[in-house]
């Protein structure tokens, strides 16, 4: 399944399953703050925190984060189950 955001005139397709990066994440309690992500080799450091919500993939909790880095927005996804993290769309 592919899926596509547009934000600023500029869209940028990910494909769904393919897109794990490794995440620093601060946990404290129930909530999760991501402070930087590794994607395609590179190191991004999240300036801000946008929005967060939940929703349900049968019976696992993903928890998703718009972020930005001061110059692109990202949505990433935590798996509470499987526990791990995927990029689901970038807006440049």
């Amino acid at each position: 399944m592919l899926k596509m955001w547009q934000y600023r005139e500029k869209s940028v397709v990910l494909s769904e399953n393919s897109n794990l990066i490794k995440v620093g994440a601060v946990f404290s309690g129930s909530t999760i703050m991501p402070r930087w992500f590794i994607w395609d080799g590179r190191k991004y450091n999240v300036a801000s925190l946008e929005y967060t919500w939940e929703d349900k993939h049968g019976l696992e909790k993903v928890v998703h984060f718009s972020v930005s880095d001061g110059t692109n927005t990202y949505e990433l996804a935590y798996n509470t189950v499987r526990l791990n993290w995927t990029l689901d769309k970038v807006a440049e």
